[in-house]
């Protein structure tokens, strides 16, 4: 079955990268009316995983949902934001965590940061993982520097209709690929 999943991959308070995700998810499902399923990495509270999934003897619920809900997608969005230039490791954590599950995938990135430059470092770590786990990674994508500018003073897109526009592009080459 064709489904999109968009991980949102902050695990923080406060998350920019929250807004973000729902923004797609809720764009995908009214613009394109597309399967969707939106994964909060906050959520599950994962710890660092010193095994891949399939060498776990017990995994847990959440660890087993997790994979069948990455298993199960034809396109992911990473929503990603910029830690010190480089993604975060909750996200690291899971791309880890699952090897056979990211082959085949077609992928596409939103990547965030409060700097300048963030979201471009990020893009190109996130295209370089999923090339080499042999995922597809689409060539277009989101780039956010200065996410904080993206909302007004009411957490609100500032600018729907470029935010729209961009988001458009996006869905129409990840889901065309």
């Amino acid at each position: 079955m064709e489904q999109i999943v968009i991980i949102s991959g902050s695990i923080r308070k406060r998350s920019q990268t929250l807004k973000i995700s729902k923004y797609l998810h809720n764009f995908i499902l009214e613009k394109y009316d597309y399967p969707t399923v939106l994964v909060d990495l906050k959520k599950y509270n994962f710890p660092i995983f010193n095994e891949r999934f399939h060498y776990i003897e017990n995994p847990t619920a959440e660890q087993i949902e997790f994979r069948n809900i990455i298993n199960d997608a034809s396109h992911i969005i990473i929503v990603c934001p910029a830690y010190n230039l480089s993604l975060p490791a909750a996200v690291k954590n899971i791309i880890d965590f699952l090897t056979e599950e990211w082959k085949g995938k077609i992928v596409g990135f939103t990547t965030i940061s409060e700097g300048t430059f963030g979201a471009k470092n990020v893009w190109e770590d996130l295209s370089k993982i999923m090339t080499h786990l042999k995922a597809s990674p689409i060539e277009t994508g989101i780039l956010m520097p200065s996410v904080q500018n993206y909302f007004d003073e009411n957490e609100a897109i500032a600018d729907p209709i470029s935010m729209e526009k961009h988001a458009d592009a996006f869905v129409k080459k990840l889901v065309s690929d």
